[in-house]
């Protein structure tokens, strides 16, 4: 998966401007409030019709104008060489793919990949249980075909569950749904297992590779007591869950850790060493992906040489450069030193213009 053309119209700052990126490692700089997130906005518009930094759309488009416009050709491996874009106009968006309007922003999402790291990408080690939950729902949504059907299956059980316990329903109502949220309940968490383990061999791999010491354990905290199955769990908490109106246990309550030396790896690593980690921790993420579908996704670094010391960005910026698949970062000035200028294509960003250095 790759971008070879994108255009972006009316985007906060920008009125209209077009680039060629390269095929592999794409180095855009530029001074402060330029617009550098500005572009991997545009491209993680185009891919899930929502910007990354803002839920209120109308802060995207430019002030002024009636609406917004990206559009890209891209090279999909599956699908070959297509045009997509989205428009944001009077109210609506419209998100087109190949020809064909886009009715399904899950499906599109599938088809266009891409991986996100973001100064805000550390509240995945700070941050509340939900956003980790979030994280790891939506990297299987992109590795595990059925994922979606069954995370479904498994919320619209818990959401009959949790009615019926505000009602004081008869046990034998609450055991259908009981039933249905331990099958698919122990599935879910089956394939969230698989995934980490995935995802902890590609990260040791990276740690080896750069001979960082010992890697952090990612576990997972599965959302109720681990002997017995789930379904048990839910029959042995009813009486209590009725008195609180909702369901305690299952893969709605689980968590993800990331822990070195048996310790909390947040507590133990400096933010430079939490930044590294987690652009370490998406590779691994975007390895695991091109490994179970074939496809490389897109990789996005925005604010890339933030908080880590130099010889972090150079072993970094090395992995970027070594990746096959196509990737963007955002820095406020190119660093030389970071690796050779013949593998990256860069640009500069300055007053609502992009150009190739």
């Amino acid at each position: 998966m790759r971008i070879d053309r994108l255009r972006a119209k009316n985007v906060r700052n920008f009125r209209d401007v077009e680039l060629q990126p390269g095929a592999r490692l794409n180095v855009i700089s530029g001074p402060n409030a330029a617009g550098k997130t500005t572009l991997l906005e545009a491209i993680h518009l185009l891919a899930r019709a929502r910007s990354f930094r803002t839920a209120c759309i109308e802060e995207v488009v430019h002030r002024q104008t009636p609406g917004l416009q990206i559009t890209a050709r891209i090279e999909h491996g599956e699908d070959g060489r297509l045009d997509t874009g989205i428009e944001r106009g009077e109210g609506r968006w419209m998100l087109r793919y190949a020809g064909e309007t886009v009715k399904s922003i899950s499906a599109h999402a599938r088809k266009f990949p891409l991986v996100l790291v973001t100064p805000d990408s550390q509240q995945l080690l700070l941050g509340e249980p939900k956003l980790r939950r979030h994280w790891l729902d939506w990297s299987l949504f992109h590795v595990e075909q059925g994922y979606v059907a069954l995370w479904r299956e498994y919320h619209r059980a818990l959401r009959h569950r949790n009615h019926l316990l505000k009602v004081s329903a008869p046990g034998s109502e609450l055991e259908v749904w009981e039933v249905l949220m331990g099958r698919s309940g122990e599935a879910l968490d089956a394939a969230r297992r698989q995934f980490i383990e995935n995802l902890q061999q590609e990260l040791t791999g990276l740690y080896r590779t750069l001979a960082l010491g010992d890697t952090p354990a990612i576990g997972l905290e599965q959302g109720w007591r681990a002997e017995g199955g789930l379904g048990e769990e839910l029959l042995r908490n009813r009486r209590a869950d009725l008195q609180t109106g909702h369901t305690r246990c299952g893969p709605h309550r689980a968590d993800v850790s990331f822990r070195i030396s048996e310790a909390d790896l947040a507590a133990w690593y400096s933010r430079g060493q939490c930044k590294e980690f987690i652009v370490l921790l998406m590779l691994a993420q975007a390895a695991v992906f091109a490994a179970c579908t074939g496809e490389e996704p897109l990789f996005l670094v925005d604010d890339f040489a933030a908080e880590m010391d130099g010889p972090a960005q150079v072993r970094l910026f090395g992995l970027l450069e070594s990746r096959r698949g196509q990737s963007f970062l955002t820095c406020a000035q190119a660093a030389e030193a970071w690796g050779s200028v013949c593998r990256t294509t860069r640009f500069h960003v300055e007053h609502g213009a992009v150009a190739k250095c």
